[in-house]
């Protein structure tokens, strides 16, 4: 977006359904310009989702990436909860991706894996996205 009054181009609004803190005492918070031209501005609530979304733009066969984005779904009780995909991309062949990403250690447990499989399973049937990868440091 080219602004006239100060003669430069300004990369595009974040695409996230929420934004992320502006800064945190416990942990990375990143606000970077990822894209083509003039860019995109996206938001990551850690190291690892920044990573994540760096070799997302790299890759030549994306040709949309999203942030924080918002699925609804349904638990088991009925109640309609919302997930925020770290990443959302549309690749060339029309796949699309939603991505979450986690470090190992939360996972140990066990409960977020069994909340996840619910979601993926939703997010498939209802058309939202062909696939969802997990994305861990390892």
């Amino acid at each position: 977006m080219y602004n006239e009054s100060i003669g430069i181009c300004l990369p595009a609004a974040s695409r996230a359904d929420r934004n992320v803190a502006r800064s945190s005492k416990n942990h990375c918070v990143a606000h970077t310009v990822l894209g083509r031209g003039d860019g995109i501005r996206f938001q990551a609530e850690s190291y690892l989702e920044l990573c994540n979304l760096l070799i997302l733009n790299a890759n030549p066969s994306v040709t949309y990436l999203k942030e924080q984005c918002v699925f609804h779904w349904n638990d088991g009780s009925g109640r309609r909860r919302n997930h925020f995909f770290d990443a959302f991309a549309v690749y060339r062949q029309d796949l699309r991706v939603a991505f979450t990403v986690k470090p190992q250690a939360r996972l140990r447990s066990g409960r977020f894996i069994e909340e996840m499989k619910s979601i993926v399973r939703e997010a498939c049937d209802r058309d939202f996205c062909d696939r969802v990868r997990l994305v861990t440091e390892r």
